[in-house]
């Protein structure tokens, strides 16, 4: 058989062509410059016409057109520019830009969006209620448009307490095939069902819930909820499946109901947990791994605090009691190292957190040490007594409640005393901590410190009501910005919140929105909740007022909504606030916005100033069409998801911690003429209510 193989190739080339720079997009206003290069691939000069069009595709009439005339040399280039201001009336153009000459022509046709000089503003401002009293919002001064439509939304709930039971989470299996996850599936699903089981209330709340018809229900994840009041659609962002998996988890808290199924889950992760316990009473972190005590002492934890908060063994007790003879073994044998040390001239400090959280679960669960431990425990007690100063908050909380139970009253009083000194005090928001000794977590933020020590304040100072309620009230701001998608550390924070304290529950009378004085007709609020939102077109009014006669907490947002020219759109913040510069590269600040030139480079400095902690938090930063970004490509880049688009840039932020955040992002101007960058915005898309803008830049490129 013969076979051979030819390789050649084939260029389709035209002596004259054009290659046009359109731009992604124009806005009106904008002085744009549109730029062609022009090839001569022959071996003679010519003279043509480089002409453009800008054509109406809906009636395909020519709206603007400009002709110069064009030498181009034998095997050279030449570059034309043509300028255009667009003019109201056009949303989209056919920019047709062509050459032609004595025996030749060439040309190209492109779409070319015309963006309107107008935006559409929302400003909000969020507030909360502590109890009775009359909440008044000035919403001539959140309108400065007099002209055209103005749409005021206002929504208002009464009772925001019950979002703490639409965050209990349901486990229906765990998450991966290990002792930690089996035992947090026991634990979520047995400390909620007992929270259910203890309030009929809460029964017949969520009974009414799953009957809510419409297009928002309690049930529905908040990013789903308001759309009409952000600048996104929730499929265009990355977080479709985060919204889904809050809707699943709040449509199964109805499993609570349901005790013989959570029964039937339970049993059969617990004789999971049974099968793959080592004979030493040890867990691996996977079946058939060596034993490991800090997997072993963090299930024995959770079981310690389940039986705690519920009196539920759940079927564990045995299993335990070999799980806590192990960590016996483990305690003597770290402390006979430590007393070798100790003979060597070794200072000891208290070890870290697995013999401290060995200590808290015997404490809570009312368990002797084995006689071989008990002088080891005694041990690292007298340790714990002097330990104060280089505490976290989380562990002063844990040894508080360890040392209260050892009898030593004074002592725990001082570390709780430590607590509450180290927290700060703010209306709205609660007490809190606001340091670095209160741990942060990449998932949970600060929750799991605060719960700590509202449980440390308890225990030792139980009369201590007012700051317990102050840091229950931080807790729940926090639901407020956050989807609390942890299923451990949100069932301990709804405990904390819920436990000793249902009363919180119960149904005021109802808030009276009103405008200048006269009632705001709204819909039926929502079961528990008490939610409500309804929306007026060109309000007649100055004041809006919220009057509420009952205790407790409420919150509420007014949003205001109108379009607005681009340039006179002002800098606004509501929780958020954010700075945009805009810094030409390489100049050391010799060059501003208003002198640059076709090739710089430029760097777009955005800063984010977060009042609290914010789950999903997207950014909109709109830019001029001079502007072409360096990396088109969109993914996870510091931080952030990025999304370039034709006209703006995109950041996507899953969880915005508390403090001031820089997000940079590098451009090229590639055309000269003036141009508006647009607003910039930043939004919390779980609470809309909390975004900002930044007002729009002028760019001059020459």
């Amino acid at each position: 058989m013969l076979n051979g193989m030819i390789q050649g190739e084939a260029v389709a080339t035209k002596e004259i062509m054009i290659q046009p720079n359109v731009p992604r997009f124009v806005r009106m206003g904008d002085k744009s410059q549109i730029t062609a290069r022009i090839f001569n691939t022959g071996t003679e000069t010519v003279k043509g016409t480089a002409r453009m069009e800008l054509i109406d595709p809906e009636t395909d009439k020519t709206v603007y057109k400009e002709a110069k005339q064009v030498t181009i040399d034998a095997g050279g280039t030449s570059g034309v520019t043509f300028g255009y201001s667009p003019s109201v009336g056009h949303t989209l153009l056919i920019c047709r830009i062509s050459v032609s000459g004595k025996d030749f022509s060439d040309g190209e046709q492109h779409y070319l969006p015309v963006l309107p000089d107008r935006e559409r503003v929302t400003v909000t401002v969020p507030f909360t209620q502590n109890g009775p009293g009359v909440k008044t919002i000035d919403i001539s001064k959140l309108i400065p448009v007099k002209d055209g439509q103005t749409k005021l939304t206002v929504e208002y709930t009464d009772n925001p307490a019950w979002m703490m039971v639409q965050a209990l989470p349901v486990i229906a299996s765990p998450n991966a095939e290990n002792a930690i996850d089996r035992m947090a599936a026991v634990y979520a699903n047995t400390v909620a069902a007992s929270i259910m089981g203890g309030s009929p209330k809460i029964k017949a709340a969520i009974a009414r819930w799953n009957m809510e018809s419409g297009s928002e229900t309690s049930m529905m994840s908040a990013m789903k909820k308001n759309g009409e009041l952000r600048d996104i659609v929730l499929a265009e962002t990355p977080w479709v499946a985060d919204a889904d998996n809050e809707d699943e988890q709040k449509r199964q808290i109805a499993d609570l109901l349901d005790g013989a199924q959570i029964e039937s889950r339970t049993v059969s992760t617990v004789r999971k947990l049974i099968d793959t316990q080592n004979s030493d009473g040890s867990w691996g972190w996977c079946p058939g791994m060596r034993g490991n005590p800090y997997v072993t002492v963090t299930t024995v934890q959770m079981y310690a605090r389940m039986k705690a908060m519920t009196g539920n063994e759940a079927g564990c007790g045995a299993m335990m009691d070999k799980a806590f003879k192990y960590m016996d073994g483990e305690i003597v044998r770290l402390v006979s190292d430590m007393k070798k040390a100790e003979s060597n001239g070794v200072e000891q400090s208290f070890p870290g957190m697995m013999p401290l959280q060995y200590l808290y679960s015997m404490a809570i669960s009312d368990r002797k040490p084995s006689n071989a431990a008990r002088s080891a425990c005694d041990y690292l007690i007298a340790l714990l007594k002097k330990d104060i100063a280089s505490q976290s908050i989380y562990a002063k909380a844990l040894t508080a409640i360890i040392l209260a139970r050892h009898g030593e009253t004074a002592k725990s009083r001082e570390y709780v005393r430590s607590l509450k000194e180290y927290t700060v005090y703010n209306e709205e928001t609660g007490r809190y901590y606001d340091t670095r000794r209160a741990s942060y977590s990449w998932c949970d933020y600060k929750i799991p410190a605060q719960v700590a020590a509202i449980e440390a304040i308890k225990a030792v100072t139980p009369a201590d009501g007012k700051t317990i309620g102050e840091m229950r009230r931080w807790l729940l701001q926090q639901k407020r910005t956050q989807a609390w998608d942890t299923p451990i550390n949100s069932v301990n924070a709804v405990y904390a919140f819920l436990f000793d304290n249902t009363n919180a529950l119960s149904a005021g009378t109802e808030t009276v929105l009103a405008i200048d004085g006269k009632r705001l007709e709204t819909p039926g609020a929502t079961a528990g909740l008490g939610y409500v939102k309804t929306a007026v077109t060109n309000p007649r009014g100055t004041e809006l007022t919220a009057t509420k006669t009952s205790e407790g907490t409420s919150w509420g947002a007014v949003y205001v909504q109108y379009m607005q020219k681009t340039p006179e759109v002002s800098a606004t913040g509501s929780g958020i606030k954010v700075k945009r510069e805009i810094i030409p590269s390489g100049t050391d600040g010799k060059k501003t916005v208003k002198e640059l030139s076709v090739g710089d480079r430029v760097t777009v400095r955005i800063t984010v100033e977060a009042s609290r902690d914010f789950d999903f938090v997207q950014i909109t930063d709109r830019r001029a069409a001079c502007m072409e970004p360096v990396n088109r490509l969109s993914g996870y880049r510091n931080g952030a998801y990025i999304s370039p688009k034709d006209n703006s840039t995109n950041y996507y932020i899953d969880m915005l911690p508390k403090g001031t955040w820089v997000i940079e992002d590098v451009y090229y101007i590639d055309r000269a003429g003036t141009y508006e960058t647009g607003t910039c915005a930043a939004a919390c898309v779980y609470a809309p209510e909390y975004r900002a803008t930044e007002k729009s830049q002028t760019v001059n490129v020459k």
